[in-house]
């Protein structure tokens, strides 16, 4: 889908990539040159991934350890 957005030239400012699986260093590498603000997922985040998220300017979300909901990179991305 990312890349069918980038090729229509679809604004992805607002966009949010929700995934059901583990954020990896390369699956928020993706996110960043898609454009896509935001990467929530629904499993666990690697240290590399939060890294990256850091560096890029990528607000990344994912579970806790305690199995909560954790932003571990640019909460301010987040608006209500």
């Amino acid at each position: 889908m990312a890349g069918a957005a980038v090729m229509a030239g679809t604004p992805r400012a607002d966009a949010v990539a929700a995934v059901s699986h583990r954020a990896t260093a390369e699956l928020a590498r993706a996110a960043v040159v898609a454009g896509v603000p935001v990467l929530a997922t629904a499993g666990l985040v690697t240290v590399l991934a939060i890294e990256l998220a850091h560096r890029s300017g990528l607000c990344l979300c994912g579970n806790g350890s305690t199995g909560g909901f954790v932003c571990y990179a640019h909460p301010e991305r987040l608006r209500a």
